[in-house]
């Protein structure tokens, strides 16, 4: 009777303890079945035009899709997704800005040197223009790239994401891809 008794004990310990251990999991699985409906079904719509849209770029990359068909379509796939995107806006609170903010994009100091870079490359500027300025390109080389590590400092850096075009591991705050240049959102 003893040995009964103490795996009977131990079952309902085993018992509670996995109660204890999902309890939490099932709570958030509760609120999100009982959330608000609108919220839920935008949500589903949502990651329905995702998918047609991935698989309408896919399609198209493959050639089964009509050259003069896919601008249109496309055209109407992201059209749904702003919409959208513009009614859960409306349904959910905005994000808080976190305390240590990087600086906007007029004030920012790198956006600054790589739209020089880019003002430079744009104008058209000779080889012999170019190999003149081997110094400068340094310098600025040297400044972006002490902007950016600093910038790093003030960023979480835990990587959250990943490519999708190259795979390669991102920041959860970067924008673009430093492996590709392909925008991430």
């Amino acid at each position: 009777m003893d040995l009964i008794g103490s795996l009977i004990l131990l079952g309902i310990v085993i018992v509670l303890v996995v109660l204890f251990v999902t309890q939490p999991l099932m709570r958030r699985w509760r609120m999100r079945t009982e959330g608000n409906p609108v919220l839920s079904s935008l949500l589903a719509e949502r990651d329905r035009v995702l998918n047609s849209l991935k698989e309408l770029d896919f399609d198209n990359s493959l050639g089964k899709i009509p050259v003069e068909t896919y601008p249109q379509q496309r055209l109407s796939l992201v059209q749904q997704g702003a919409e959208i995107l513009r009614k859960l806006d409306q349904l959910t609170p905005p994000v808080q800005a976190p305390v240590t903010s990087l600086p906007t994009r007029q004030e920012d100091p790198v956006e600054a040197i790589l739209s020089a870079r880019r003002l430079k490359l744009s104008s058209g500027a000779s080889k012999n223009e170019a190999e003149d300025e081997p110094k400068d390109k340094a310098e600025d080389k040297d400044e972006a790239e002490r902007l950016i590590a600093s910038r790093r400092k003030i960023r979480p850096v835990t990587s959250g994401k990943f490519c999708p075009h190259c795979g390669r591991a991102l920041l959860i705050t970067d924008r673009f891809c430093p492996g590709c240049g392909q925008p991430v959102q």
